[in-house]
């Protein structure tokens, strides 16, 4: 008879091979399972934010369409260099055709399990109505170099 530690301990044992990780490879097919039956076209996109000038990292870029209304449709972050790309079903595969209206926070204090920090941008760049930065994708039209400078 198992013991509840021992049943503990016979599941970690267990899992600890299959790892914990995010990075799983899923081929095409697991791709359009997980997407419904069949995933919809995505367009690569990619850039660098600067502020002032400056690149920077922990920027939090969100795009919005008009079905998607004050919910975003899509979110990506830039690295410590500013760098960026936009991911829908794997890493720098794009976001699908469309318009997009663009807003951005700075929050390096953002990590999983943890408080939200700050938008050292105080909310300035917020609001998908009031926004100046807007982003068109056009099916099978790859981009790169989509910089933003903000103020």
């Amino acid at each position: 008879m198992f013991s509840r530690k021992n049943s503990v301990l016979l599941m970690f044992a267990v899992l600890l091979p299959l790892g914990c990780g995010s990075e799983a490879n899923f081929d095409d097919e697991a791709l359009d399972k997980m997407a419904g039956g069949k995933r919809q076209e995505t367009v690569a996109v990619s850039g660098k934010v600067t502020v002032g000038g400056v690149p920077t990292g922990n920027i939090v870029i969100y795009g919005y369409t008009q079905a998607s209304g004050l919910k975003p449709a899509a979110e990506t972050h830039t690295k410590a260099d500013g760098t960026y790309c936009w991911n829908t079903y794997t890493d720098c595969d794009g976001v699908p055709p469309g318009e997009y209206k663009l807003t951005f926070a700075h929050i390096p204090n953002e990590r999983k399990g943890k408080k939200q920090g700050e938008d050292l941008l105080k909310g300035q760049y917020k609001d998908p109505a009031k926004s100046e930065f807007s982003l068109v994708v056009t099916s099978g039209a790859p981009q790169a170099d989509v910089n933003y400078d903000l103020k």
